[in-house]
């Protein structure tokens, strides 16, 4: 045991607090569009109460109360945008094709990401998010919705290139097996192949995460999109390791009302 096994530790917990928060957010904002009010003091009131009751063990009281006051202040900020924005929701971490997005429309746009297809659909089944980006190979799992909901469909398709990277703890010649998902090991395969990598999937990053960093050692890569180096707290070894003829063909579906 030393100082620097503790502040590794302590780095990870960190970045863990950062997804919970981002996680908690997303659903304040799904929930802006089921609630009248965005104030909601009777609301307040019960957290407080559940929270005062919970063991503070290590943590002084007013100082856990001050935190969970600034996380429902930040979550009122959050919500009232999505009761006033458009809400789009990437499937994944799209964040080039974002600019594209913005210029069909004419209304201030709220991002946030989910990979659950089926959460996705029904999101938009119950109108808790105005629009969703998906890759075509995806379309398959909305046929139903799009029999059912005739007011939701494709509304325009992108060409996008992923901005794929190589992201880890060490440098490139010290990694010889990389964690990819589906997608990543198609469109990076040139580069993976060069390298003679061992292959790990991940499926899907967020149920998988803590399995993974679990075994993440300096002999172990990520390939995902840039999006995910500073949300996971690593390391950018490598960048545009897409092949040359990489291009994933995005939608937007939803309401054609307001675009």
């Amino acid at each position: 045991m030393n100082l620097d096994l503790f502040r590794k530790e302590i780095e990870e917990i960190d970045l863990q607090i950062i997804r919970l928060l981002n996680k908690r957010m997303r659903n304040s904002l799904i929930i802006s569009r089921l609630k009248d009010k965005i104030k909601d003091k009777d609301r307040e009131k019960y957290i407080f109460n559940y929270l005062d009751k919970s063991p503070s063990l290590l943590l002084d009281k007013k100082f856990k109360r001050g935190i969970f006051e600034n996380i429902i202040r930040e979550s009122c900020v959050l919500q009232q945008k999505g009761q006033n924005t458009l809400i789009v929701l990437e499937q994944d971490f799209y964040g080039i094709s974002k600019k594209e997005i913005i210029k069909k429309v004419n209304k201030p746009i709220t991002f946030f990401t989910c990979e659950s297809i089926q959460f996705i659909v029904e999101l938009l089944k119950n109108s808790l998010v105005d629009y969703s980006l998906i890759s075509k190979g995806q379309l398959k799992f909305f046929q139903d919705l799009f029999a059912t909901n005739k007011n939701i469909k494709i509304i325009d398709e992108f060409k996008f290139t992923p901005r794929y990277c190589l992201m880890g703890k060490s440098s490139l010649d010290e990694i010889n097996e990389v964690y990819v998902n589906a997608n990543s090991l198609k469109y990076c395969s040139k580069f993976i192949g060069l390298n003679n990598f061992m292959i790990k999937e991940y499926g899907n990053i967020e149920n998988n995460l803590t399995k993974m960093f679990k075994s993440f050692t300096k002999n172990t890569g990520l390939i995902a999109n840039m999006d995910l180096a500073c949300l996971y707290g690593l390391d950018i070894i490598k960048r545009d390791l897409a092949n040359d003829f990489a291009e994933i063909d995005l939608c937007l579906i939803g309401k054609e009302c307001d675009i």
